[in-house]
């Protein structure tokens, strides 16, 4: 786009660490304008004020444009369809799986009639949050029992698996 052979970008950058570096950096960036401009949260030490008195219909309002902003803006766009491999293997494939294993466990009777794919986003949300934190397997772990543990609980029918006896 800017005129440069491909092998020119390594006059500007050490290698291909510091040049995905540098991307990041300006996605975070772009993302630290956008959400400040509409008073949405970006960092942990932003202030907290504009979220005081919260209703369903204010965090509805604050919330879904820093959501909008990663589904619509074309820097974004770009940045996610760099990823398709990554989508496949960590989003696509489990979703598919838990899909298939739910419409089961609804068609046998252990759990409740419920929106299979709906489920598979509640049951992988936490795992691929916590995967993207940083966490090591010893600190997950203890939040993925309890999170599968609520999970169950709240999707296994009555009188069936989970909440009857305690069996995974």
């Amino acid at each position: 786009a800017v005129g440069i052979k491909d092998a020119s970008l390594y006059n500007h950058f050490s290698g291909k660490q510091a040049l995905f570096d540098a991307i990041v950096r300006d996605a975070l960036e772009r993302t630290r304008r956008f959400f400040g401009e509409r008073s949405i949260l970006f960092d942990v030490t932003d202030d907290t004020a504009p979220y005081e008195e919260m209703t369903a219909a204010r965090l509805r309002e604050m919330v879904l444009p820093s959501f909008r902003y990663f589904f619509e803006d074309p820097y974004m766009v770009r940045l996610r369809q760099a990823g398709r491999v990554y989508r496949l293997v960590f989003v696509e494939q489990p979703m598919a799986l838990q899909r298939t294993v739910f419409e089961h466990l609804m068609a046998t009777g252990e759990f409740v009639r419920d929106d299979a794919a709906q489920m598979a986003i509640e049951l992988q949300g936490v795992p691929f949050m916590l995967m993207h934190a940083g966490l090591t397997w010893e600190e997950a772990e203890p939040r993925l029992a309890a999170h599968v543990e609520r999970f169950a609980r709240a999707h296994t029918a009555p009188g069936r698996g989970i909440r009857g006896e305690e069996r995974a």
